[in-house]
């Protein structure tokens, strides 16, 4: 049966695509410009498959230049085009003037693409009996076998060079075949002999399994390589290599727990193994695993010997403290006493400078919003922005996060002044956009809304998308529910609410939307207190009632600019907090079917298929 033209040809296309004509004299200019349009050309035929016509410009160019590659286009052109006597002829006349086994190759894939396999296996065997000692020779033969889509035979170039040529190894070569037949067993055997003979290609082999790991849609590598890499580490306990592709492994696999565990007992025997402490303690916090993030960065700070991340580490470590601490949202003293002390003891241990400059923004943070400090905050920053050597973003930077402290700590103006500086110092930067917004919103705080409206036009165009989306929800805000010929009592109590949570003031917040709607039942801003009760409620952890609050919204207005968020984190809510699946499932259901102009539905549907696969 004859073969078809198949995906070998695009891939061979990009492979084996060289740029001849670099470094030619200036005199040459016209003929080179020439020559590139023909190549040119011929590409184009070649992708849009009209052979016939690429395959005179190839030869015209293999004429020209004798390159190997513009030869094998013009065989391949041949080949797609049924040509086959023609391409026959061509290979016999190269096989006289060069002798490489490579053609013995498409000798044989002539015969086989008309259908007569048992003379394309004769001059396949022929190429593999030609076997010669010299490495390039070897890969050059297991290439055209390659590139043909011969993989069985691709292999067997290799499998035979290493009985022939015992000094001599192709486990890459035959873990990159066995990768395109999707043989994992035979590749993960051929990478985990290479790391035996080759532990510095452990870097190239991880890559190599990433890339595999991409194509591995139904998981079947990932059960594969556990177990060849455990029954390598008891088979050649002596081998810390594979233990080192095991932890790299469990890393990919997000178990950092075990990668921990492992990359732990792998240091105290190596002693080797603090730089993928430092970046496993960095991909876990990055994945929220902050208790293992903080245990690696515990015992590099705690290392012996030479140890150069003794200082990053109590840096990063009193970070993910931080990160864990915000993800908790908790409140409790307890929590923000022995953050507080881990922070003031990582300062007095490294100090207040550039290089601890980012923990200085998370301290102050902290200060002002959790642990109710402005003050301190303040002086912090203040004397973060003496720090010399910081660049006018980084002042700037901090000149918006003093404002902020200080508008928690009720001094407004002073606020308004820092905002107004940074827009004019960092003009046309998403910083300066940043601080507008801010100085909007403080006077949205104040009750100051013919201002605010008046500087919203300017900000919904910012080039940040997240200061303009929060420019145009402020503007719209204050459009949809201020009253020209009224005193905005209920908008002024909702500001002064939001002042509360942006402040981190939960309990505060809560009081005043409780008395705006005791005082204003009937206000067209029930939807909107609603929206902030039912998040407040989340943030103290009182789920059940944040899940009455976002009931009560979606009764009241289902078809209100809140409820499509509403709808989604009820679904959340149901989901993740309140052991509920059956709910959750059917709202998330409810959204794909219902709402499909939500912008949560993709995560709805993915939510949705989650639950049902776990019944």
């Amino acid at each position: 049966m004859k073969k078809g033209p198949n995906s070998f040809t695009i891939y061979f296309f990009f492979s084996m695509l060289i740029f001849l004509f670099a470094g030619m004299p200036q005199g040459f200019a016209q003929k080179k410009n020439e020559k590139v349009m023909i190549r040119d050309q011929a590409n184009r035929y070649f992708q849009e498959q009209k052979y016939d016509k690429a395959a005179v410009l190839f030869k015209s160019l293999y004429d020209d230049s004798g390159a190997d590659a513009y030869f094998e286009y013009y065989l391949r052109c041949l080949i797609e085009s049924s040509d086959y006597k023609t391409a026959l002829k061509t290979i016999r006349q190269k096989l006289r003037e060069s002798k490489k086994s490579k053609y013995l190759v498409w000798q044989g894939y002539v015969y086989s693409r008309e259908g007569d396999t048992k003379r394309a296996e004769e001059y396949y065997q022929q190429a593999l009996d030609g076997l010669q000692p010299e490495r390039s020779r070897i890969i050059e033969l297991g290439n055209a076998f390659y590139t043909l889509g011969e993989m069985e035979w691709a292999a067997k170039v290799y499998q035979e060079a290493q009985k022939k040529f015992p000094s001599q190894e192709f486990h890459y070569e035959l873990a990159q075949i066995y990768f395109r037949t999707r043989n994992y067993p035979l590749m993960l055997d051929a990478y985990l002999d290479l790391l035996k003979s080759q532990p510095k290609a452990l870097t190239t082999v991880e890559g190599r399994l990433m890339t595999a790991f991409y194509y591995d849609i139904d998981g079947e590598l990932k059960d594969q390589m556990q177990k060849t890499i455990l029954a390598r580490m008891q088979s050649d306990p002596g081998n810390v290599v594979y233990n080192k592709l095991f932890v790299w492994f469990l890393i990919q696999q997000k178990n950092y727990s075990a990668a921990l565990s492992q990359a732990l007992v792998l240091d105290r025997r190596t002693g080797d193994e603090a730089s993928t402490l430092l970046n496993l303690a960095q991909l876990a916090a990055k994945g929220e695993a902050y208790s293992e993030a903080l245990r690696a960065y515990d015992y590099l700070k705690k290392r012996k010997g030479d140890n150069p991340y003794r200082e990053e580490a109590q840096l990063r470590q009193t970070q993910v403290a931080y990160q864990r601490f915000l993800a908790a949202q908790t409140s409790r003293k307890t929590a923000v006493d022995s953050l507080d002390q881990l922070f003031q003891m990582t300062f007095h241990q490294l100090g207040e400078s550039r290089r601890t400059l980012f923990l200085i923004e998370d301290y102050a943070k902290f200060l002002a919003f959790y642990s109710h400090q402005p003050a301190k905050a303040i002086d912090l920053l203040e004397r973060a922005g003496k720090i010399q050597g910081l660049n006018p973003t980084q002042k700037g930077k901090l000149k918006v996060e003093l404002a902020d402290c200080n508008v928690c700590a009720g001094d407004y103006w002073e606020a308004v002044l820092l905002y107004a500086q940074v827009a004019k110092e960092m003009r046309e930067t998403n910083l300066a956009d940043e601080a507008k917004f801010k100085r909007a919103r403080l006077a949205y705080y104040m009750g100051d809304f013919n201002w605010v409206k008046a500087q919203m036009d300017v900000l919904k165009g910012s080039t940040a998308k997240l200061t303009a989306n929060d420019a145009l929800a402020l503007s719209l805000l204050i459009e949809n529910h201020e009253a020209p010929d009224s005193l905005n009592s209920d908008l002024q109590m909702l500001a002064r609410a939001d002042l509360d949570r942006f402040c981190n003031r939960p309990q505060e917040a809560l009081l005043r939307l409780d008395s705006l709607q005791q005082k204003y039942p009937y206000s067209d801003l029930n939807e909107e207190v609603l929206s902030r009760k039912a998040k407040i409620l989340v943030k103290l952890q009182k789920y059940q009632e944040a899940a009455s609050a976002y009931n009560d919204l979606l009764k009241k207005y289902p078809d209100g600019k809140n409820s499509d968020e509403a709808r989604f984190r009820l679904g959340e809510l149901y989901e993740k907090e309140l052991n509920l699946p059956d709910k959750a499932e059917a709202i998330y259901k409810d959204i794909v079917l219902h709402h499909p102009g939500s912008v949560y539905i993709e995560d709805a549907r993915k939510n949705y298929r989650a639950l049902r696969d776990r019944k």
